[in-house]
């Protein structure tokens, strides 16, 4: 027995689809990734043309479709079982962007900041994942820059210490829509050139330290994302008293 099936679901909504099968396929989510439960078991998070088969061949007989998306969306699911065969050979190619795709999902952030420390203080930029939300979160893309040549270091800890944890959300990429639930990131002022491990627990050298010219912004080189979770904290330090800071980063919320 095979069927098409549309749910219209608000952002985090889910449906129960009770349909016997053994493969679903998501044949349109146009606001981004849905997640697909088969009976009470395993989960997907799939995007439009993925679907899911149960290998041992036993037919599922409840599906639930959740919108993963942060805006309300209309979901159209295939459902088949072995006798169906699609061999159809479309007239029209969609080439997925998978970053715009993750935009339009509401999983896509940015965050810039600004220290600016008196002659007697060090400053630093602040980063967690720690924002209440309960995702990790894992930087893509960080550029730093001063006004004043000298080099930034990088810096892992494993929970705030006095200096707190950062306020201020990460922008969504999706304009409009809201901000990061979990990573934030904001500027904070030191008492010497980098942070003691009072001020951030368990503080020591993340392994990258790089030069940055006076009024020149530098991409810090992350070849693959560093990911955050829960009470780490990342910084970047100035290393420098008095020595403004400013920090741009690329961030993706993980589901």
């Amino acid at each position: 027995m095979s069927g098409i099936y549309d749910v219209t679901l608000a952002p985090g909504a889910s449906e129960r689809i009770p349909v016997v099968g053994v493969r679903a396929k998501v044949l349109s989510a146009p606001r981004g990734q849905v997640n697909v439960r088969v009976d009470g078991g395993d989960s997907y998070n799939l995007m439009e043309g993925q679907g899911v088969k149960k290998i041992d061949g036993r037919p599922f007989s409840v599906l639930t479709v959740r919108n993963i998306s942060a805006l309300a969306q209309t979901i159209l699911v295939f459902v088949g079982d072995d006798s169906f065969e699609d061999t159809r050979v479309t007239g029209t190619v969609r080439v997925i962007d998978q970053g715009a795709e993750k935009a339009l999902a509401g999983l896509q952030f940015f965050g810039s900041n600004t220290v600016s420390p008196a002659g007697g203080q060090g400053g630093a930029i602040l980063m967690t994942a720690n924002g209440g939300g309960g995702r990790n979160v894992a930087i893509k893309r960080m550029t730093a820059a001063s006004t004043i040549a000298g080099s930034v270091l990088m810096l892992l800890g494993t929970s705030a210490g006095s200096l707190g944890y950062p306020a201020g959300a990460g922008s969504n990429k999706y304009a409009g829509q809201p901000d990061s639930t979990s990573f934030r990131q904001a500027g904070k002022l030191l008492a010497a050139a980098s942070p003691s491990g009072a001020e951030i627990t368990g503080v020591a050298s993340y392994g990258v330290r790089i030069f940055v010219p006076a009024n020149t912004p530098i991409e810090i080189p992350i070849t693959t994302p560093i990911v955050l979770s829960g009470t780490l904290i990342l910084a970047m330090s100035a290393e420098v008293l008095g020595r403004d800071l400013s920090i741009t980063t690329d961030v993706e919320e993980l589901t």
